[in-house]
């Protein structure tokens, strides 16, 4: 729906130690589960706005910032250069968005408004101002927006108050069937410690205290999968989407089946079936129409966010469970040969039977199941139990006395699979050694979709990188459990081998800790 960032400004005379001064940007969250009692204000002539400066700007462009971290573009409205308007680029709009794409693409899926708020005569203790400052409405493609500002913290909230700063945003449209109705603003009940601000240099000379926020209206990305698409791709995975849809972030699974409808509509979708989409994994059929997309579809094993895009099969066939089937040839071509329905294949040897159909000419099939980089595949039993969307791999056997040694054969599928894997390595090495060309955070997305990188643990990693793309991607490269701890040492993102529980799955030991214990302890 929206991504917010909230911060109190700091004064120009200060900002070149804004590194060591500046307070860490808070993550917006629910700030209460209790119905709202305060109505929208509807003009500016409310009480709370007594004493508040507002200033906003609106734009469907991400800003530009020189090397320096300095805006390009008009001057600073407001005397700060952590809060400005966009600036004005004199060309054509096909122009503009070349040139963005280039910069970052995903970021022409947001709009973004901003505001600064003033508290005047600010003081941690004693403060003489009204208790809540509200700023005036804003809004972003349809939505309404205003900041509520408890300068001595939110009375409701005992812990705070009278010790922390509070900041919450009001969202107009809340009680639409399109939100969750117990849930009427985001914020943070502490932005920061009252006794802190002064100290740290964050209160102007004229006793104020300014917070700024930006808030950025989200679109999400659906990419949208047909067989057909399956039959092309040769390779790991099931190939790339047939196309790709922008949606509201808060569209609902009917407002998802209308924009199918528009952009297929050679299908009937009332007769086909709308799946999630995992790398290689389709989750559970979608059957509540009017639920946001967000609430109830998985997409890299999470739930959609802001750093998400979402893929859905749409299936004609309107199967419930079934598993891929593809082949790896003798030449090394890895291709999609079709589905099959799981209640009547559950096992790979059921399977075999249906290729024995399909292949008459080949007589002893072997068999394993893809998985994620880079682990490619895992050993099967001819009764193994599959789980539904599990992608299968036949492999014909060869008549040589070493076709009986498990080992050597499995060796063989995995360096078939490998030689697709380390093309993507490649592509991936080559840009990091290409120093002239200028990388974004939409090429290190597009290799960690390619690498089976969940878009979240992408964006996590940027931030850890302080927003740089190359550093980003190198760290990525390096081979690293990305969002795991050590539950021994507390390591994140370690290297080398990492030992899992197999009982509660959620319990890790580096390689060094497990080594220097050899017990692996986990309290489930």
């Amino acid at each position: 729906m929206v991504n917010t960032h909230v911060h109190v400004v700091i004064p120009p005379s200060r900002q070149d130690n804004q590194q060591q001064q500046q307070h860490s940007p808070s993550s917006v969250k629910a700030a209460s589960v209790h119905p709202a009692t305060d109505a929208l204000p509807e003009d500016d002539s409310h009480a709370a706005m007594h004493g508040a400066t507002f200033t906003a700007s609106q734009s469907k462009l991400p800003k530009l910032f020189d090397s320096n971290n300095h805006n390009i573009g008009d001057d600073d409205l407001m005397g700060d250069t952590s809060v400005c308007t966009p600036p004005q680029v004199q060309l054509p709009g096909d122009m503009v968005r070349a040139i963005l794409g280039f910069v970052d693409g995903a970021s022409l899926k947001c709009q973004t408004a901003e505001c600064e708020v003033l508290i005047p005569h600010f003081k941690a203790t004693g403060y003489q101002g009204p208790d809540r400052i509200v700023s005036d409405t804003f809004c972003i493609d349809g939505h309404s927006f205003c900041l509520w500002i408890f300068p001595r913290g939110n009375p409701n909230e005992a812990e705070y108050f009278d010790r922390a700063l509070s900041v919450y945003l009001w969202h107009s449209s809340l009680n639409d069937n399109k939100f969750d109705q117990a849930l009427y603003n985001w914020g943070v009940h502490s932005l920061g410690d009252l006794a802190s601000f002064e100290p740290s240099g964050f209160v102007f000379p004229d006793r104020s205290l300014h917070v700024a926020a930006r808030v950025r209206v989200m679109a999400m990305t659906i990419r949208v999968h047909l067989e057909a698409g399956f039959l092309s791709h040769q390779g790991l995975g099931l190939g790339p989407p047939v196309l790709t849809l922008d949606v509201p972030f808060c569209a609902t699974l009917a407002d998802l089946m209308a924009a199918l409808a528009g952009a297929l509509p050679l299908l009937d979708l009332r007769e086909c079936r709308v799946q999630a989409k995992r790398p290689r994994k389709c989750l559970s059929t979608l059957a509540a129409a009017t639920m946001p997309l967000f609430g109830n579809l998985l997409c890299d094993g999470t739930d959609i966010d802001a750093y998400s895009t979402a893929d859905v099969f749409v299936d004609p066939a309107g199967l419930d469970s079934f598993v891929f089937l593809k082949v790896l040839e003798r030449s090394g071509v890895l291709r999609f040969v079709g589905r099959l329905q799981l209640s009547t294949y559950p096992t790979p040897h059921d399977m075999v039977a249906y290729m024995a159909t399909v292949f008459p000419r080949v007589e002893d099939w072997r068999y394993v199941r893809e998985e994620c980089a880079p682990q490619l595949m895992s050993p099967l039993s001819p009764s193994d139990r599959l789980q539904p969307s599990d992608v299968v791999i036949f492999v014909a056997a060869t008549n040589t006395p070493s076709n009986d040694d498990a080992d050597h054969w499995m060796t063989h599928v995995r360096h078939g699979l490998n030689q697709y894997l380390e093309r993507r390595y490649d592509h991936a090495r080559s840009l990091l050694a290409n120093e002239l060309h200028h990388m974004t955070l939409h090429d290190v997305e597009t290799i960690g979709d390619m690498l089976d990188v969940p878009r979240f643990r992408v964006h996590s990693v940027f931030a850890k990188c302080r927003e740089d793309a190359r550093r980003t991607l190198s760290y990525i490269m390096e081979g690293r459990h990305l969002g795991f701890i050590c539950d021994s040492c507390g390591e994140t993102d370690f290297g080398g081998a990492r030992y899992n529980c197999t009982v509660c799955s959620d319990y890790d030991l580096c390689h060094r800790c497990y080594g220097a214990s050899n017990v692996f302890v986990c309290a489930c």
